[in-house]
This record gives structure tokens, C-alpha cells and sequence, in this order.
């Protein structure tokens, strides 16, 4: 039975202490948050096997994922717990393919309250060739179930009146199907086109709707996320050159966002700043005192209309001891929602060249570029300069060991990733040691 099985089993965790995050378009409207404590626990499992009866890549999963914040030395802090169930296989029929599966998403957060939403989907997808053609379609089922319980020794009464974080939520149930279409037409034995049209559907998480930390959550008024999309792809593969180009183009109704939401607290200290001609409010300026008038926080909630569309290419040259690889993307948000438009990113390129030495300790030396323009324009701010940035690393492996070192931003250029806050890191520098038992690497 498990001749031809596979099992994988990953662990992992993750432990922070004091950490920082800063959120905000400049640096005088930014807002810090700090964490005095952040875990992060992953496990997972994993059956694969290639035949059972009719059945084949036949494929059964588990995984957990659990994530703590806490603020403050006394603070009850904030748990989310993820619980992801997964089957599928294929059933060949003939020409004919047919991938079935089925996932349930079982989450649950504590905050003020208990929050749960569960997620259950199943899916058919089929593959026919036709002629020249390679045709694919499916269908998915999406249910959710989203529900909030009062934690032990709370006030039901006031929880009563009061929704959200602070309260309860009645049950809502929601549930839709997706679908997408696609075709696969090769021009020759390397290369091919494609092309794909689909529709997605998605119930806010419990992040989004109740949030935990720093972030505030949409609440009852966050609805589902619909959206339609189109993508045109061209793909080359020959033994050292793999390249892929794309376009794409989607339209969504109550796009699920975030924005930052600025509070007065401070009136008459603000009157008297302007008075003094210290303060514009009609142009932003607040002579960097922003934080002495106004309180902010960031909260999710939904857009009416958004359209992004946007290109992508990769190329990757192997063959020896030579590895060059370069990708150039970008994709442009649109909407009547002044918020969404930091959701664009302009066009960036990356750019590596890695070279292996011929030595027993297999060393190899790479140099990375990145370039970033401010097309479509980054609207931020005190506005966006574009930016290259080199970044230099190196490596051996001995015996068991693999050596890495390396210095990023090598000029220590000064810039910052668009619609940041800060500046990125300066120049930096680091090393690292693995232990691989793997005597085939």
C-alpha cells in the first residue's frame, strides 16, 4: 500500500522579542507599533502517493499554524490559531484529466472576544486536448462560517451591546462558487501561449473583520470580495533558457483594503499652530507636529470598484558554471478610492549573476540588482526618486557545511521601497552556517 507514498513532516517556529513596524506614507505621518512579543508555531503533514486504484498524485495534508502578539509586560496579548485539512487526486480518463479535491480552514482568534470562521471548498478541474489545443476548466465550491463567543468571566450583558473586538457578532453564513477557463496553444516544441479568464470570491478573514494588535478590523460592515480576471501569457523552455512574459488584468467589486484613519484629539493646540503659521492643514503641512493633534490607526474595510492591471517577465540563463537571471514587473491600481492606490507598484527590475567556481568546495560568488522606477507614479508624500541598489554574496559548502556571507546595499545607497515610511536598510552585512545531513546536495 505504501510502496510508492511519500511523507513530509515540517516544523517550525519563530520567536521575536521588541519589535518595531512602522506604518505610514511619510515619516511625519507615520505610525510605530511595538511588540514586546511575537510567536509564530507552524506544523504540518503531509501523505503523498502516486497510486491508489483508479487514482493518481493522490495527495492528503494537514497543517496548524498558530500566531501570539502581545503589547505591553501585563497584557493578555492576542492568539490566532489556523487549522488547513486538504485532499486531492487525479482521475485520468482516457485523453481526458480530472483533478478533484476538497479543503476545510478551520480559524479561530482571541482578542477581547473569541472569533471563528470556518471554510470549507471542493473543487473539479478537467484538462482535454482538443486538436492543437490543451483545454483546462473548473469549478470550486466556497462556504464560510464565521461566528464570535464571549471568553470565560466576560460581561455578557454589555457584550450584548456591543459588536466587534469588544463584543458579539451573530453568526453569518456565506457561500459562492468560482469558475475559470483556460487554453493552451504551443507554437513549437519550446515555447507556448496562454490564456485564462476567472472569477474569485472571498469572505473576509477573521483579520480582516475582527483584526488583533495594531490593526483595526472592518467589523459587520466588511462583504465579501468578487472579482473577474483576465491573463495572457507566453512561456520558453529549452535545456539552459526558461523565460515567461504575462499580462493581466482583473476588476473587483468591495475590494478588501486597509486605510489609515486620522482622529482630531487636539483642537485648540492645532488652531494655535495655525495661527501661528505653522500648520496648513490645506496642504498637509503640520511642521512635522502631526502627532501632537491627531491620533491614527490602520482598519480594513472594502472599496466599491478597483481594476488592477500589470505585466511580468522572468529569464533564466543556466549552463555550466553561469546563472543569470532578470525579472521586470509592475501592476497599476485604479479606483475612485483615494486609499487604494498605494496598492500600485511601479516598474521594478531584478537583476543576478551568479558564477560557480569549479572546486571541490563548490564556491560560488552573485551580484544582485534592483531598480525601481516611478512608473506608474508612486502617490506618496514628498514623492518617490527611483533607485538602484547592488548587493554582493558568496558561498561554499564543506564537507556538511554550507558557508554563506554576503553585504547588501553595497553603495549604501540611500532610498526606501515606495509607499514606505522609512528609508531601507543602509549598507549591512552578514554571514551564515548550515548543517545538511543531506550527503547527495
Amino acid at each position: 500500500l505504501f510502496d510508492d507514498a511519500l511523507l513530509d513532516v515540517n516544523i517550525d517556529r519563530w520567536l521575536g522579542k521588541d519589535i518595531n513596524f512602522i506604518h505610514g506614507p511619510s515619516i511625519g505621518e507615520a505610525m510605530v507599533v511595538h511588540y514586546d512579543r511575537m510567536e509564530r508555531d507552524t506544523q504540518s503533514v503531509r501523505l503523498r502517493k502516486q497510486r491508489l486504484g483508479m487514482l493518481e498524485d493522490v495527495s492528503l495534508s494537514y497543517a496548524n499554524q498558530r500566531l501570539v502578539q502581545d503589547v505591553g509586560a501585563n497584557a493578555l496579548g492576542t492568539q490566532l490559531d489556523s487549522n488547513n485539512f486538504a485532499l486531492s487526486a487525479v482521475l485520468p480518463y482516457e485523453a481526458l484529466r480530472m483533478s478533484v479535491g476538497a479543503e476545510a480552514i478551520l480559524d479561530n482568534a482571541e482578542t477581547l472576544v473569541a472569533s471563528e470562521q470556518d471554510y470549507y471548498a471542493t473543487y473539479l478541474n478537467l484538462e482535454y486536448p482538443l486538436g492543437d489545443f490543451l483545454l483546462n476548466g473548473g469549478v470550486r465550491g466556497n462556504w464560510w462560517s464565521t461566528r464570535q463567543q464571549l471568553l470565560e468571566g466576560s460581561n455578557a450583558t454589555l457584550a450584548q451591546s456591543l459588536l466587534g473586538i469588544s463584543g458579539s457578532t451573530p453568526e453569518m453564513d456565506v457561500s459562492s462558487p468560482t469558475w475559470a477557463l483556460g487554453a493552451v496553444y504551443p507554437l513549437n516544441n519550446e515555447q507556448n501561449l496562454a490564456l485564462n479568464v476567472s472569477t474569485t470570491y472571498r469572505n473576509p478573514d477573521l483579520y480582516e473583520r475582527y483584526a488583533f494588535g495594531s490593526v483595526l478590523g472592518g467589523g459587520l460592515d466588511m462583504v465579501p470580495e468578487e472579482g473577474r480576471n483576465l491573463e495572457a501569457s507566453w512561456k520558453y523552455l529549452d535545456q539552459h533558457l526558461a523565460m515567461t512574459a504575462s499580462v493581466f488584468y482583473s476588476e473587483f467589486d468591495n475590494f478588501i483594503t486597509t486605510k489609515t484613519v486620522r482622529q482630531l484629539t487636539n483642537a485648540q493646540g492645532l488652531q494655535n499652530c495655525i495661527q501661528a503659521g505653522l500648520c496648513n492643514p490645506v496642504s498637509g503641512d503640520f511642521n512635522g507636529r502631526e502627532n501632537e493633534f491627531f491620533t491614527q490607526y490602520v482598519k480594513y474595510y472594502n472599496a466599491a470598484h478597483v481594476t488592477n492591471q500589470g505585466a511580468e517577465f522572468s529569464a533564466r540563463y543556466d549552463r555550466n558554471e553561469h546563472d543569470a537571471r532578470i525579472a521586470l514587473s509592475y501592476n497599476d491600481v485604479k479606483s475612485d478610492d483615494i486609499f487604494v492606490v498605494a496598492n500600485s507598484q511601479p516598474l521594478r527590475m531584478n537583476l543576478s549573476y551568479k558564477y560557480r567556481f569549479a572546486h571541490e568546495w563548490k564556491p560560488w560568488l552573485m551580484m544582485k540588482l534592483e531598480y525601481a522606477t516611478d512608473t506608474p507614479e508612486v502617490q506618496q508624500a514628498g514623492g518617490f526618486e527611483s533607485y538602484l541598489v547592488a548587493n554582493l554574496y558568496a558561498g561554499m559548502k564543506v564537507d556538511h557545511f554550507l558557508l554563506t556571507a554576503g553585504v547588501g546595499n553595497i553603495a549604501d545607497t540611500v532610498y526606501h521601497q515606495p509607499y514606505s515610511g522609512i528609508n531601507a536598510l543602509a549598507r549591512h552585512f552578514f554571514i551564515s552556517v548550515t548543517y545538511d545531513w543531506d550527503t547527495t546536495y
